[in-house]
């Protein structure tokens, strides 16, 4: 099994656990690890350790049901697994810089609240659009589903004629490269397809001062299909 393969099964298992006690020597012995092995390759991966991914991804999803339920914040704050209204408030705090009550009101208030399970934004500041046959693609930020922010980016094709073989749309982000030259990158983001029949994937693309392209990989040999979380 390789990195990507090991941790998305550790991805699923943490995804499925986060309202229950998770702990470094359960998932090291589900997946025959020792645990300072596991450790040091959940992190070399991700780039943060363990319980910082695990309560990022439970104040997260916390945050959704602020938002989009009537659960009482206590309630909330036990079923993510903190010990007390303060200890979750302290964390909602330090990732949000709100409390999670301010949080709820105002979310509420930019989601137009009623309508906030429909709320879909089409502007989207530091984004950039691009493709061939664009019309046929929609592109929208989602405050409904995300992994570790307030929303995610959502593109989807609005049009049955399109065709993988002469069709794409994409959405990305440049920067310069001063702070990055004679180093190794790598791009590592959470993405999750439904009802993809030709395929879609990651992309970076990497440009000298010229714009003349040195290095390309948009998982073309790798894609991502039909439905994955």
């Amino acid at each position: 099994m390789d990195q990507t393969q090991l941790m998305h099964q550790i991805i699923e298992s943490i995804e499925s656990s986060l309202t229950q006690e998770i702990s470094l020597e359960t998932l090291s012995k589900t997946f025959n690890y020792s645990k300072s092995h596991f450790h040091k390759t959940f992190k070399a991966i991700t780039g943060v350790n363990l319980y910082q991914y695990i309560r990022k991804r439970r104040l997260v999803s916390a945050s959704k049901l602020l938002v989009f339920s009537d659960m009482h914040i206590i309630d909330i704050a036990m079923l993510y697994q903190f010990s007390s209204h303060e200890a979750f408030t302290r964390s909602f705090k330090s990732l949000y810089n709100q409390s999670p009550s301010d949080y709820r009101i105002s979310m509420r208030h930019l989601l137009d609240k009623k309508e906030a399970k429909e709320t879909m934004e089409t502007q989207i500041n530091g984004w950039t659009f691009t493709g061939i046959d664009i019309e046929k693609y929609r592109i929208t930020k989602d405050y409904n589903e995300s992994h570790q922010s307030d929303a995610s980016l959502r593109i989807e094709s609005v049009d049955d004629s399109v065709n993988a073989n002469d069709t794409f749309a994409n959405f990305m982000q440049t920067f310069k490269a001063d702070a990055y030259l004679n180093k190794r990158m790598k791009f590592s983001a959470f993405i999750k397809s439904q009802n993809v029949t030709e395929w879609s994937g990651l992309w970076m693309r990497i440009d000298d001062a010229s714009y003349h392209m040195l290095g390309f990989d948009n998982m073309s040999d790798r894609p991502v299909t039909h439905d994955t979380q």
